[in-house]
C-alpha cells in the first residue's frame, strides 16, 4: 500500500482476469455435480434448452446444461447419470420433436429413466416437465411414470421467461 496505488490495483485487476481465464479454460475438466437443475432435451430443442438454460442463469440457479457441462474426452453418459443423481431437479422439455423422433433412440430416453428411478426414492417434486403446447404425451413414447407429472406448457413464440418464473416458483415450493 506504501507503494503507488494505481500499481496495486491494476496489479489485482490483472491476476483476477488470470485467475477468471484459468477458471474458465478448466471449467470443461471438472463435471458439476449437486446442481440445481438437469436439462433433458431433444438437439432439434437445443434452442429451447440454451434460452431455458440463459434464463435459469439469470435468476442465479446453477444449471447442468450438457454444452457447458461436459468434459472434454470424458465418459459423457457416466458424467450424464452422475448429474441427474445429484441435481435438486430434473427438467425433461417435451416438444413436437420428441413425437417426430419416438421411433429413434436418443440419449435423453436414457436420462427420463434415470430421473424416473431418482424421482421414486424422492420425498419431494423431483421431475419439472416442459411441455409445447398441443405436445401429445400418449404418441410420443413417453413412458407412463412420466406422464404422470403434471407439465408446464411453453411456446417458441411466447419465450422462456414467464416459464422460467413457473419454474422457478415450484422448486420455492418444495
Amino acid at each position: 500500500t506504501k507503494q503507488n496505488t494505481t500499481d496495486v490495483i491494476d496489479q489485482i485487476v490483472s491476476r483476477l482476469r488470470m485467475k477468471l481465464q484459468e477458471d474458465e479454460e478448466l471449467k470443461f475438466t471438472k463435471p458439476e455435480e449437486n446442481m440445481d437443475v438437469f436439462i433433458s432435451y431433444s438437439r432439434s430443442d437445443s434452442d429451447i434448452a440454451e434460452e431455458l438454460y440463459d434464463n435459469l442463469t439469470a435468476q442465479g440457479k446453477r444449471v447442468w446444461y450438457d454444452r457447458h457441462n461436459l468434459t472434454d474426452g470424458g465418459n459423457f453418459m457416466e458424467e450424464i447419470r452422475k448429474a441427474i443423481r445429484t441435481t435438486k431437479y430434473f427438467i425433461p422439455i417435451f416438444s413436437h420433436n420428441i413425437t417426430r423422433e419416438k421411433d429413434e433412440s436418443h440419449v435423453y430416453r436414457n436420462e427420463w429413466n434415470l430421473a424416473i428411478e431418482v424421482a421414486i426414492s424422492m420425498g419431494r417434486t423431483y421431475i419439472i416437465p416442459l411441455a409445447e403446447k398441443n405436445f401429445n404425451f400418449y404418441k410420443s413414447a413417453i413412458p407412463e411414470n412420466m406422464q404422470q407429472h403434471n407439465a408446464i406448457l411453453f411456446s417458441r413464440e411466447e419465450g422462456m421467461e414467464i416459464v422460467t418464473e413457473k419454474i422457478i416458483h415450484k422448486m420455492n415450493q418444495d
